[in-house]
């Protein structure tokens, strides 16, 4: 598997991932915010860590916490895991660290 850096997301805040379902639709998730967190926080560090929070559409459901694979114009296949980390009246939000 790819290791991400914070570079590879920085300029793509605002745009769709597209996440493949099982019934062959595919679950957008928007890049909302790409944010480098404190380093040190863990030990043997290979990158700076970094932290990617996504909204995603409430009326389909949610997806459930692990890895997806999420498809992207410009990134490509980034498979990384996923945590619903709260919901706002028409959406879920999701969270990946990097560290």
């Amino acid at each position: 598997m790819r290791e991400y850096v914070f570079a590879d997301f920085e300029n793509i805040v605002g745009t769709v991932f597209n996440v493949p379902l099982e019934d062959g639709a595919f679950y957008p998730l928007t890049l909302i915010e790409a944010t480098t967190l404190p380093a040190g926080l863990w030990s043997g560090e290979k990158r700076a860590p970094f932290q990617l929070k996504f909204k995603g559409p409430g009326e389909i459901g949610y997806l459930p916490q692990g890895i997806h694979v999420l498809h992207h114009p410009v990134a490509g296949e980034c498979p990384m895991g996923l945590v619903p980390v709260g919901r706002e009246p028409e959406s879920f939000l999701y969270q990946a660290i990097f560290n």
